[in-house]
């Protein structure tokens, strides 16, 4: 079993005050598919989680909470949660319970590919997560390009 902490308490996470908060912008996609990439708030939150993944992973903990989830011995993908921030989690666009069973083309499902993923994903301008959401499987797409905080 891993535990994978993704974020802490920082000015990225708060919201700017005298802002109201935004539900998350969802352009024209197909059934099953959530498209984020073009809201540039959430562009740069997802771009700063992401410098702090390379800088201080175990400080996503804060963020979200990830667990294996197997089934007859076999790694499906992992269940993710919202850590203390619970609204920013789905702020990104996620829900509680969600299997990420794939992100950028990368299976989930070998242990192996967590660190090719990691490397990927250094130079990658988006995200795409392919889910289960309960009997639903839908991809979710964020841009993780932005203006990140130093």
């Amino acid at each position: 079993y891993e535990l994978l902490t993704l974020f802490d308490d920082s000015k990225i996470a708060t919201p700017a005050a005298g802002r109201e908060r935004k539900e998350p912008v969802e352009s024209e996609a197909p059934a099953g598919q959530v498209d984020m990439r073009n809201d540039p708030e959430l562009a740069a939150l997802a771009a700063g989680y992401k410098q702090r993944l390379y800088q201080n992973p175990q400080s996503l903990a804060k963020v979200v909470s990830v667990s294996a989830v197997r089934e007859d011995g076999s790694l499906l993908g992992y269940r993710v949660r919202p850590g203390q921030d619970k609204e920013q989690f789905e702020r990104l666009g996620f829900k509680t319970g969600d299997l990420v069973l794939a992100v950028n083309g990368v299976d989930l499902d070998n242990p192996a590919n967590t660190m090719r993923l990691y490397n990927e994903m250094r130079n990658a301008s988006e995200a795409t997560f392919e889910l289960q959401r309960g009997e639903e499987r839908l991809t979710l797409s964020v841009s993780i390009q932005g203006e990140t905080p130093q």
